[in-house]
């Protein structure tokens, strides 16, 4: 990361990458399988995407495989 981050940014960086692991172990303990982060180029991190929880797969409700989607 530190190659497309400028030096004058690097305490910015290390303070997000804190907070992206923070968001991570977050993640982890609610069942989710994956997360998506980029870093933008003054060292900010932004989560793109972030994996349902497993309650919200729960809640969600899923069809059964014997559902007919044809109109």
């Amino acid at each position: 990361m530190h190659a497309h981050v400028p030096p004058v940014f690097w305490p910015v960086l290390w303070l997000y990458i804190f907070r992206l692991w923070l968001t991570l172990l977050k993640a982890a303990l609610e069942g989710r399988e994956t997360v998506l982060y980029t870093v933008g180029r003054t060292g900010i991190i932004y989560v793109t995407h972030m994996a349902d929880s497993e309650a919200e797969r729960r809640a969600r409700c899923p069809l059964g495989e014997d559902f007919d989607r044809t109109p």
